[in-house]
């Protein structure tokens, strides 16, 4: 059995999808998300990038779940408003209502000043980091989406979905700083 967090470059039979970087102080602090995979024999995965190390984060079932992903996260990321909801970890309120960690983006409409505000009666992509509270598995699920709700994808381990987490908490800090 291969060690699934190998620090090894991706292969030439790597299909990259699509990636984010949050641009670090310095180069050597960029971090980022690629997700991609084999064509040909798969899996694809989201896999976590630095100037340190290359870690696969989690295994999709198939090609259309990555590429949905990957829609996903585009929509949240490109939205002119969004919102985060959960601890620093995923399973931080794990027996609340709201376990885990969700991103949700959000249109604009106008208030009574006519200044733009998020409209948060629908949001227009949201993606939810949830632990399942019968197994040790943290899904990625797409909420509210095309299909419903589903899971996209299973993490390695609650490590891997923390560090997504962070990542993409990253990823959206470089977006406000850039807007702002």
């Amino acid at each position: 059995m291969t060690d699934q967090r190998s620090s090894s470059k991706p292969s030439a039979d790597f299909e990259p999808l699509q990636n984010w970087i949050a641009p670090g102080e310095t180069r050597e602090q960029n971090q980022g998300l690629i997700i991609g995979g084999n064509p040909s024999t798969g899996p694809y995965a989201p896999v976590y990038f630095s100037a340190a190390k290359t870690q696969p984060l989690a295994i999709f079932s198939d090609r259309d779940d990555a590429v949905a992903t990957v829609s996903l996260i585009n929509s949240l990321t490109t939205s002119p408003a969004s919102s985060r909801i959960g601890g620093a970890h995923v399973r931080e309120a794990e027996t609340s209502q709201a376990p885990g960690v969700q991103y949700l983006g959000f249109t604009l409409t106008t208030n009574e000043e006519n200044k733009p505000v998020p409209d948060t009666t629908k949001p227009v992509a949201r993606m939810w980091v949830l632990p399942h509270r019968q197994m040790e598995a943290i899904a990625l699920m797409e909420v509210d989406g095309p299909n419903g709700h589903r899971a996209l994808c299973r993490f390695l381990d609650d490590e891997a979905a923390n560090l997504f987490v962070s990542t993409m908490d990253a990823i959206f800090a470089s977006i406000s700083d850039r807007v702002a």
